[in-house]
């Protein structure tokens, strides 16, 4: 079967489609969408830190660090003023 790519997440660190695996093969199983590896990247370079959402235990609360913010701000003056943006 042909798939397009946008399902596709890691299984114990290798890439699958999440939309042709059934939920009962992947029991006991580590899953990580592009979200956490994304999330994982920003943290290890210190540009977000991640607390646990005092109401919820299962959600997690994302700020950007002070470098965060630096960053980010940089970014849009330079999108702002027509230029690319590379950090």
């Amino acid at each position: 079967m042909e798939v397009c790519g946008a399902c596709t997440v890691l299984l114990d660190g290798e890439p699958i489609s999440s939309c042709t695996t059934l939920a009962v093969d992947i029991d006991q199983h580590e899953i990580t969408t592009i979200e956490g590896v994304v999330i994982n990247r920003l943290k290890s370079r210190g540009l977000i830190k991640s607390s646990k959402d005092p109401l919820d235990p299962r959600r997690r609360e994302i700020d950007l660090t002070e470098k965060g913010r630096r960053i980010a701000g940089a970014a849009i003056e330079t999108e702002i003023s027509g230029e690319t943006f590379a950090p």
